[in-house]
C-alpha cells in the first residue's frame, strides 16, 4: 500500500511539472508572437485571424507527465488558453508602443533573421502572415522573456 501511495503522488507531483512546464512555454511563446505582432503594426482582427488556435501536436511533443495523468487533449487545450491569452497580452503591450520602440524591436528582430539567412523576399504581404510573425517572436524572445521576467519579478 505505501509504494501505490508513493508512486501516486509523484505521478501527482509530475503532473503538476509538466503543467508549470507547458505554461511557461506557451506563456513565452504567445507573449514573443504578441509583441511581434504589435512591433508589425499588426491590427487585433489579423491577430485574432491569424495567431489565435495555432498550438498543434508537434508543438506538445515530449510535455506529456510521466504518470500519464495529463491527456493529450488536456496539454492541448492547456497549450493553447495559455498561448491566446499571452498573445493578446504581448499584443497590448506592445501595440500602444511608440514608433521608435517597434522600429528598434523590428531591427533588433531583423537583424538576427537575416543573420540566420531568412529572407522575406520582395512580397510586403509576407509580413502578416503567421510563419513571419512566428520567425520573428522567435529571434525576440530573449528580449520579450526578460520583459516577462521583469512583469513577473515586479508583481511580486
Amino acid at each position: 500500500m505505501i509504494p501505490d501511495l508513493v508512486l501516486a503522488l509523484a505521478d501527482k507531483f509530475a503532473a503538476r511539472d509538466a503543467v508549470r512546464r507547458i505554461k511557461d512555454k506557451f506563456i513565452q511563446e504567445g507573449f514573443a508572437k504578441g509583441v511581434a505582432a504589435g512591433v508589425m503594426g499588426w491590427t487585433e482582427q489579423e491577430v485574432a485571424a491569424n495567431l489565435m488556435n495555432r498550438v498543434t501536436d508537434f508543438r506538445i511533443k515530449d510535455l506529456e507527465d510521466p504518470g500519464g495523468l495529463l491527456t493529450k487533449v488536456t496539454i492541448l487545450k492547456l497549450a493553447e488558453a495559455q498561448e491566446n491569452y499571452a498573445v493578446w497580452v504581448g499584443f497590448q503591450f506592445s501595440s500602444p508602443k511608440n514608433l521608435k520602440w517597434k522600429k528598434e524591436m523590428g531591427a533588433i528582430g531583423f537583424k538576427v533573421l537575416v543573420d540566420y539567412g531568412y529572407h522575406s523576399g520582395e512580397d510586403p504581404e509576407i509580413l502578416f502572415e503567421y510563419d513571419f510573425i512566428d520567425k520573428l517572436a522567435w529571434v525576440l524572445r530573449p528580449t520579450t522573456n526578460s520583459i516577462l521576467e521583469h512583469g513577473t519579478t515586479a508583481s511580486k
